[in-house]
């Protein structure tokens, strides 16, 4: 998915579930690797600045581009920060391409490729094929 197809689906998102009354806040929206991260707020704010229309407890939430998630990050009591680790220890748990094709690389480059995840996803078990490795 690209960006713009994204962010369609986030604007078509927001439009549904405030029922028009907010919209995306392009300028604000974060790249990473697995998708966007959205933000969003109150036509009435954003077009006359008025703090009282702001709107409560909205969260950002994440577009991701390979399955095409809209994932709500979480509470606003918790920092952006938090929410995204916590996301992206679960891109660790999910199929993607990078393991796929571990059945057709070298042994080496295997477990450079575990190291590597074992960096984010301590004592995790990581299938290669048909073998598998701790």
């Amino acid at each position: 998915m690209d960006f713009e197809k994204a962010a369609a689906l986030a604007t078509a998102w927001v439009e549904l579930t405030s029922e028009g009354s907010a919209r995306i806040q392009r300028e604000l929206t974060v790249a990473k690797p697995y998708g966007w991260i959205f933000f969003h707020q109150s036509k009435e704010f954003l077009d006359g600045g008025d703090f009282t229309a702001q709107l409560v407890g909205n969260v950002p939430f994440i577009v991701d581009r390979d399955t095409l998630e809209l994932r709500i990050t979480g509470s606003s009591a918790m920092p952006l920060e938090y929410h995204l680790a916590e996301y992206e220890r679960t891109l660790l748990l999910r199929p993607f391409n990078a393991r796929r094709n571990l059945r057709h690389g070298n042994r080496d480059d295997r477990y450079r490729i575990i190291a590597a995840l074992d960096r984010f996803w301590p004592g995790g078990e990581v299938r290669l094929g048909c073998e598998m490795v701790c």
